[in-house]
């Protein structure tokens, strides 16, 4: 069975990884660390404009979270945060300008790239025992594409 991206190997090998800049990765939900959300504070973003919380979690107290998040407090231990979503996709995602330009449509960027978190600098050897053949998330098929959803 052929892998995606394209390999010589049967399973992705995170040292010859290839990203394709499809922007797939960028549709699951990212649980971020304290250290994470304060990399991204570092480009000048405040973290109320950029995190939330995990819907799948239950018992949570909103409005405790939303309290500890405009106060600018360190995230509290009982809740999973994760950056926001807009239409399913992480609001940093972007379509690549300069790659559409050069006849290369449908490549995605990351516009905090240099400052993401771990989740997705790991990303898709997150698991390091499961081997991979595609680094695409489950199901990804059956989504609506990407150049429908994300802004420019």
């Amino acid at each position: 069975m052929p892998t995606y991206p394209e390999s010589n190997d049967e399973f992705l090998i995170k040292e010859s990884f290839k990203c394709t800049s499809c922007g797939e990765c960028c549709r699951p939900i990212v649980v971020v660390s304290e250290d994470d959300i304060k990399k991204i504070e570092l480009t000048g973003l405040k973290r109320q404009n950029f995190i939330s919380h995990d819907f799948t979690q239950k018992d949570i107290n909103f409005q405790k979270l939303l309290n500890e998040v405009n106060k600018g407090l360190e995230i509290l231990p009982e809740f999973q945060i994760t950056l926001v979503q807009e239409n399913g996709v992480c609001i940093f995602l972007k379509k690549d300008q300069n790659k559409k330009d050069q006849g290369h449509q449908g490549k995605f960027i990351c516009s905090i790239y240099n400052h993401r978190p771990a989740t997705c600098k790991n990303y898709p050897f997150i698991q390091k025992s499961k081997k991979l053949t595609d680094c695409r998330p489950p199901r990804w098929k059956y989504w609506a594409p990407l150049k429908i959803l994300v802004r420019k």
